[in-house]
């Protein structure tokens, strides 16, 4: 098989699409099962990427297919030849496995992560936009601050990003652009499905209880305790360090959840701790402590 990068992409592309999983994740404020709807990947792309980044995109996309088909029925493009052969690929990159993904109705979880290589591909396009945009308004003869207007409109949209990255680290991943946040994030997407906040989440923990990881506890059915998994085992040794002074009391657990799409409260729990970012005009979940009553088990979507 790996000699032959036909059958490689054959047989990777059915295995991805036919992966067994089958749990309910959160998108766009509701609790979905696979497979997903075609709006799944480009909802996730339009919400987290840059702004700058999806309008350029689009624009570019919208005049390469336009002029392609310009150049096969007319023979003649206001793009360059060249320019419309060497944009295939990045935009191949960008379209062709997402496309096919939701033609074959693919398994698909946890955002984008799949298909992280679209996002470069998605990067490139958008400068390429960018460069068609101002070509145009210089050879159109406009306004003199249609330009000018650009420039600042594109600097705004590599500037603000980059801002709400920096206050969003280390979870800079959790980034949603400004439309998507418009709504509540918490609630309505998750923000930490990759378990990267493990090592705060222990440093938070207090020292004395028994804990339970909410993943696991709602798979389960029982209490599941943090320090037998994977992605918090090494920082065992960091627990309370930055923890909020708080006790149990006879009968209760801590509850560790990471914001996995639920930052509702469950039934029988109060927030102990939160580990939180600013994300434009709100406050984003990015993973909570609990302290619960034993006799609540919660469920995986943490109700």
């Amino acid at each position: 098989m790996w000699k032959n990068p036909f059958t490689l992409f054959y047989q990777g592309v059915i295995v991805s699409a036919k992966f067994p999983f089958d749990e309910p994740i959160m998108f766009a404020g509701s609790w979905i099962d696979q497979p997903v709807p075609w709006t799944y990947l480009p909802g996730w792309f339009a919400a987290q990427l840059p702004l700058l980044v999806v309008a350029g995109g689009l624009l570019f996309t919208i005049v390469w297919i336009w002029q392609a088909l310009r150049a096969v029925i007319k023979g003649s493009s206001w793009l360059a030849p060249e320019t419309l052969t060497q944009a295939a690929p990045v935009l191949l990159q960008a379209l062709m496995l997402p496309a096919i993904a939701i033609v074959l109705q693919a398994t698909v979880y946890n955002g984008v992560r799949q298909f992280l290589f679209v996002v470069p591909a998605a990067a490139v396009a958008s400068v390429l936009g960018i460069w068609v945009a101002a070509g145009h308004l210089s050879a159109a003869g406009t306004r003199r601050w249609w330009l000018p207007t650009l420039w600042v409109v594109t600097a705004l949209g590599m500037v603000v990003p980059t801002i709400s990255q920096v206050l969003l680290f280390p979870y800079s991943y959790s980034y949603y652009n400004a439309v998507a946040a418009l709504r509540p994030i918490d609630g309505n997407w998750p923000t930490d499905y990759w378990r990267a906040s493990s090592n705060d989440l222990m440093r938070r923990l207090p020292a004395n209880g028994t804990e339970s990881c909410a993943y696991e506890q709602g798979r389960n059915g029982q209490l599941m305790a943090c320090s037998e998994q994977p992605m918090f085992k090494p920082y065992l040794d960091e627990r309370g360090i930055d923890a909020t002074p708080g006790e149990l009391e006879p009968g209760q657990y801590w509850l560790v959840r990471e914001n996995q799409g639920s930052t509702d409260l469950p039934q029988g729990c109060v927030l102990h701790d939160a580990i939180t970012r600013p994300l434009f005009w709100q406050t984003a979940t990015i993973g909570q402590i609990m302290r619960c009553n034993a006799d609540a088990i919660v469920s995986n979507n943490g109700e």
